[in-house]
């Protein structure tokens, strides 16, 4: 471990108080590093992944605590280009857990300039890939390396769709610019019709505060307020358990919601919960002419994860 630097080398600010929360309570990995590659913010989600806390890190350099020895130096290469051009370096690579683990991470970077007494920082936001590439070697590839192949592309183009996503948290973007990012990258990698990002009101409604419609079809316009209701919507389902929740055939399900949702030309629906700082917040849900994958609960709870 490094000498913890003085106390004014982790005096991080991001300048506004919203962009400070956000990077804090989003269930994406944020950490934040000064120009000597010490740790100044050390987010929610890297306390989970790693098992430290962010006392045991704040003001000691990355590449001695979290970096692996094996690949500490390429890490501070990586650090040297981006101090050294400006611009930014995703990666991929691991993270050291407190258990003796190890956790692989896809890295977005941004380097932000110093202003005035604001020192430089680099901002990096990371997605945990640890678990889905243990998903690609599963037995059911083992005799098909056609299929295997096709699954690792999707799952790479998935996490570039995240890692874009994540960027944009990190970059202090606005939640309109996050919420409508969210509803186009859902919607175009798990090829469905429709995506909303719903807020929860707290009096049993919600509003749309994000959407993308890639037939241009404006049922759901932005700023929408609906009675979640759980008996009949996926969101009302979402809202009072907190979990994904799915609707396979509207055809089956009675009631006016449900036959607004076919004459939408929505046939199936898929909605998963977004937390904030581990409370319910909203919700994001996706519409599909066609029958969803068993699997798109979960890939949509790792968009969900970012918000």
């Amino acid at each position: 471990m490094s000498e913890r630097a003085g106390d004014d080398s982790y005096d991080f600010g991001l300048g506004d108080e919203f962009a400070r929360v956000l990077a804090e309570t989003t269930q994406s990995l944020v950490c934040v590093l000064d120009e000597g590659g010490r740790v100044v913010l050390f987010n929610d989600a890297c306390e989970r992944a790693t098992g430290f806390a962010r006392e045991e890190v704040l003001g000691l350099e990355l590449a001695q605590t979290l970096i692996p020895p094996e690949e500490s130096e390429a890490f501070r290469e990586v650090l040297g280009f981006i101090w050294g051009t400006g611009h930014a370096s995703p990666q991929v690579g691991h993270w050291k857990t407190k258990d003796g683990g190890r956790r692989l991470i896809a890295w977005s970077n941004k380097p932000v300039p110093a202003s005035g007494d604001a020192p430089a920082y680099l901002v990096t936001s990371g997605i945990d890939l640890t678990e889905r590439g243990r998903h690609v070697d599963e037995a059911a590839f083992a005799d098909d390396p056609e299929a295997k192949l096709v699954e690792v592309g999707r799952l790479a183009q998935e996490q570039r769709a995240l890692r874009r996503v994540a960027t944009l948290v990190a970059s202090e973007a606005s939640p309109e610019r996050v919420f409508t990012a969210v509803s186009e990258e859902t919607a175009r990698v798990l090829e469905v019709n429709a995506s909303f990002v719903w807020r929860f009101e707290g009096d049993d409604t919600a509003t749309i505060v994000g959407r993308y419609n890639r037939d241009g079809i404006d049922t759901f316009p932005l700023g929408t307020r609906m009675y979640a209701d759980g008996e009949t919507t996926a969101i009302g389902r979402v809202r009072e358990t907190g979990r994904p929740a799915r609707v396979d055939d509207w055809g089956a399900v009675g009631g006016s919601f449900a036959q607004l949702m076919l004459q939408t030309g929505y046939r199936s629906t898929v909605a998963a919960p977004i937390l904030v700082a581990g409370n319910l917040w909203g919700a994001v849900a996706i519409g599909s002419a066609a029958a969803l994958s068993a699997d798109a609960d979960a890939r949509l709870s790792a968009f969900c994860d970012l918000v």
